[in-house]
């Protein structure tokens, strides 16, 4: 009895083992550190994802600077300036690329 119960249970508990280490393994994959995406992450990502990128460096590097408004015009034209930077220099910080095209 005791050794068809363990027959049963032991590949129920390695299948759910192995499921929830690869979600957890998912889960830990899916953040990435805003310092390491490069100009060239953002140059390769689609329209949606690439606008989703530039919104989050302006966003983040206004908020460091505490600023409440913004010139939706004066980010238009460094965005314009941080896709060209990043063209040059693909593997430069996309973060530190973007700050230098606003404090410009």
């Amino acid at each position: 009895m005791i050794n068809k119960t363990l027959v049963v249970i032991l590949p129920i508990m390695a299948i759910l083992s192995t499921l929830l280490t690869t979600q957890s393994n998912a889960e830990e994959d899916t953040g990435k550190s805003l310092g390491a995406v490069t100009c060239r992450d953002v140059l390769l990502a689609s329209g949606e994802d690439r606008d989703g990128f530039v919104l989050v460096l302006h966003g983040y590097i206004l908020g460091e600077s505490k600023q409440l408004t913004y010139d939706a015009d004066v980010l238009a034209i460094a965005t314009d300036h941080f896709l060209e930077a990043c063209i040059k220099s693909p593997d430069a910080s996309a973060l530190s690329t973007m700050r230098d095209q606003i404090e410009k």
